[in-house]
């Protein structure tokens, strides 16, 4: 696939994933049931009798001396979103466990075994440089509705035989189906290189790290080459932006969110607000609460002419921020 440059560029918006421990499980956040709820079709049709290529879809998956999590299961090391590996084609799913392994081997020689729904099989890694439209099936009249936006990294499956049409994973695989061939991305290794580093540095707990990662990133004279340099000088002067708000204010860092009548999940949406808006705050909620896993406070804010209530995780006030 020929690498492909954007004429124009847009603000970032990444659905962004934290990462985990290296010494917590297969990752911090896939080590469960949910990641052995579907099996991929990449991972059926893998060829068992020969090496092959595949492109890790989750951060901080575990790499153990044996397949499984037993006492056996030694812990080598952690492999990264986006990062590509050699399957040797042993593949093992222990007594007991629900999960496939598979036994890989890393750039630089570290070898192991890892669960291979987290990765996706035969595929290269490729990233966005505009909004790219999502298709249940290869056909135009299945358009979900979702994208990847402009940074965003996904997996491209080499086992298509669609003509016009690519098959893809996302992170974690929230994001699936398939894109049109001559999309807006690019597979150029710098280009791809890019924006994992840029999703790395988004995933910082605080501004601060946030502006470090990416001031690293526009520093070095390899990457101030690529195509998606612009993006990650856009996302740092949002990042800088976010530090520089009055105690009254906050930033919105997700994309979409919801700005609900009451303080709480189950209110009714009043309107929705977007990454890069800024409101004003009337009140903070009198004590954190758990929202899909994560603590934190809610805000009763005042944005384009309406108010409502956000949840504080998807703001720049989010705890630990």
């Amino acid at each position: 696939m020929r690498k492909l440059f954007p004429f124009l560029f847009i603000p970032i918006f990444l659905i962004l994933s934290s990462c985990g421990g290296e010494e917590s499980g297969d990752t911090q956040t896939t080590d469960s049931d949910t990641a052995s709820e579907e099996t991929s079709s990449a991972v059926e049709s893998a060829p068992a009798d020969q090496a092959v290529t595949a492109v890790c879809l989750w951060n901080q998956s575990g790499l153990r001396t044996a397949p499984g999590r037993g006492a056996d299961a030694k812990w080598v090391t952690a492999v990264s979103f986006g990062e590509v590996v050699t399957l040797t084609g042993e593949q093992l799913s222990p007594e007991g466990e629900d999960r496939t392994y598979a036994k890989m081997i890393l750039k630089g020689g570290d070898e192991g075994w890892s669960n291979i729904y987290l990765f996706a099989v035969d595929a290269e890694r490729a990233a966005s440089y505009g909004e790219i439209d999502l298709y249940k099936r290869p056909e135009l009249t299945t358009f979900t509705g979702n994208q990847f936006q402009p940074g965003e990294i996904f997996a491209v499956m080499n086992n298509s035989d669609q003509p016009g049409w690519l098959e893809v994973y996302g992170m974690e695989k929230q994001k699936k189906g398939w894109i049109q061939e001559n999309s807006r991305l690019t597979t150029d290794e710098i280009d791809v290189s890019v924006a994992i580093m840029l999703t790395q540095a988004q995933a910082e707990s605080s501004p601060i790290s946030q502006q470090e990662a990416l001031e690293r990133i526009l520093s070095s004279s390899t990457f101030s080459t690529s195509a998606l340099i612009e993006l990650v000088q856009t996302e740092l002067e949002a990042v800088q932006a976010r530090t520089a708000l009055p105690a009254n204010q906050l930033y919105i860092t997700a994309n979409n969110l919801n700005v609900r009548a009451e303080a709480s999940t189950g209110s009714e949406v009043i309107t929705q607000v977007s990454k890069g808006e800024i409101g004003t705050i009337i009140e903070r909620g009198p004590a954190p609460e758990e929202v899909n896993g994560n603590l934190d406070y809610w805000y009763l804010i005042e944005v384009n002419g309406q108010e409502g209530w956000v949840f504080g995780y998807h703001t720049s006030k989010a705890q630990g921020e």
